[in-house]
């Protein structure tokens, strides 16, 4: 079985990003080499997930493939989108997550991993 995880995060990331970057490839490569994580999901919202367009297009690029909640913006499509990615996943949940947000996205999604029995790693 083929072990996987998902990213999820506020829009705002109130840390150096440079640092933030090396953090978050240090956590990839410790779920690559020590728990042996290779498949991974993000939702593709501009944020933490992916901060700017061009670099949406290269994460794009990347991807072995692309799956959609909805053709088009619904009122719940984000929600569904965040519920994809905690069915998809197995084993890890990478967030940067202010705990203090329950009402947000990254909350929902963070709430469904953990009901989930699915592991978080808080970049936050």
């Amino acid at each position: 079985m083929r072990k996987s995880a998902c990213f999820t995060g506020h829009r705002t990331i109130k840390s150096n990003m440079n640092s933030f970057s090396a953090l978050l490839l240090s956590v990839i490569e410790l779920m690559v080499e020590d728990r042996g994580i290779t498949d991974y999901y993000a939702g593709g919202a501009f944020g933490s997930s992916i901060e700017r367009k061009a670099e949406f297009e290269r994460f794009l690029g990347l991807a072995d493939s692309e799956d959609y909640v909805s053709e088009h913006k619904t009122m719940t499509c984000m929600k569904e989108r965040n519920a994809r990615l905690v069915e998809l996943v197995s084993d890890c949940c990478i967030c940067y997550w202010n705990t203090n947000d329950f009402r947000s996205g990254t909350g929902q999604t963070v709430h469904m991993a953990h009901k989930k029995g699915i592991a978080l790693i808080n970049l936050f």
